[in-house]
């Protein structure tokens, strides 16, 4: 089977700024930035029919105040303060159980209507301070004070899979599409319980350095940082340190040697903490159902709608390891640059 499936989308995109100097000191701008996209017939190709398909939307606004003060010759401040609100849609083309015949076509419906909104604050603030060999950098800021709310209704209906029979010597009994035809699926999975949830991720942190120029030739900048996330169970602080330093070998060549090294917490994102708030308790029910396409007739509840027992299935559950922690990482690295020339720097970097 061959089709054409037409899958329009638009993309809507505009920003402005408003920027102005307050005497000599103070610099501000404004600026607010506009995205909206749609697509519509999403996910279909391959062995994915038509009806397989979903609308999606997907709508941000970004506000964004900056401030720059030369409080004197050898301090700056930077502050900046950002407000997100973003908004993702997902809707089924065709509302009916998914079905997933095994080798041969996937159809009936996406099963992926699901709605998140985000409401974010991002604020941070830098201060350099320059004193003879020293310039000083430290700063603080939240990359992440959001509320989110996620609506659920993903395989809702439930879904259906095909898998092909075997007989004892391994060989094929019925194959997928056989078994499709005969309504004997091999397995049913299906999301049932509550659909609205809120949470919140909160994220912070600080961080303090010193380029320490020693001489002409030779600085070094060491520094260190601190990272927060609010839903770790054990260890939610991370103290972390960072050097790096610069060398120059020849001036007249302009070779140069740099290296450093640190050590980098990551974020956990936005999806185990949804996980943990969906599933840790059961308030969104995940279940699971192996189904027997060879017997007379296939074990199981088949249809979905005449089981009685499906309720009392256990559930599948998310938890908190409880010695979870940030992830880091350690990197570091050594190059060496050399001037070829007026118009051309040669650079030999190992990481």
């Amino acid at each position: 089977l061959q089709a054409n499936v037409p899958t329009p989308n638009r993309d809507t995109e505009f920003s402005a700024r408003l920027a102005h100097q307050f005497g000599d000191k103070h610099s501000a701008y404004a600026q607010y930035s506009y995205e909206e996209w749609t697509g519509q017939n999403q996910g279909v190709g391959g062995q994915t029919l038509a009806s397989a398909a979903y609308n999606g939307l997907w709508h941000e606004d970004d506000t964004v105040v900056h401030v720059d003060s030369t409080l004197s010759p050898i301090l700056l401040n930077q502050f900046s303060v950002v407000g997100e609100h973003t908004q993702n849609r997902h809707t089924n083309v065709v509302e009916a159980p998914r079905v997933y015949v095994s080798g041969d076509f996937s159809g009936g419906s996406a099963q992926s209507d699901y709605l998140s909104t985000e409401y974010n604050f991002r604020i941070n603030d830098m201060v350099t301070w320059t004193r003879g060999h020293h310039t000083l950098k430290f700063g603080a800021g939240a990359p992440h004070l959001s509320r989110r709310a996620y609506n659920d209704n993903t395989n809702a209906l439930g879904s259906y899979t095909f898998g092909p029979t075997l007989n004892d010597d391994g060989s094929i009994a019925a194959s997928a599409l056989e078994n499709y035809i005969n309504d004997r699926p091999s397995a049913f999975s299906q999301n049932t319980g509550d659909t609205h949830f809120i949470y919140h991720q909160q994220e912070m942190g600080a961080f303090i350095q010193d380029q320490w120029k020693i001489n002409d030739r030779f600085s070094i900048t060491s520094g260190i940082r601190y990272d927060w996330q609010n839903f770790l169970a054990e260890k939610r602080l991370g103290f972390v340190p960072r050097v790096s330093f610069a060398y120059v070998i020849d001036e007249d060549s302009k070779t140069v040697v740099r290296g450093g090294g640190g050590i980098y917490y990551d974020r956990f994102g936005s999806g185990p903490i949804l996980d943990l708030v969906r599933y840790e308790g059961a308030r969104r029910r995940a279940i699971h159902v192996s189904l027997d396409p060879a017997s007379e007739p296939a074990t199981g509840c088949v249809p979905v709608s005449d089981c009685t027992e499906l309720s009392e299935q256990p559930a599948n559950l998310a938890q908190l390891a409880p010695n979870a922690a940030i992830p880091y990482q350690m990197q570091y690295g050594l190059s060496i640059e050399r001037q070829i020339g007026e118009k051309a720097t040669a650079v030999v970097s190992a990481y």
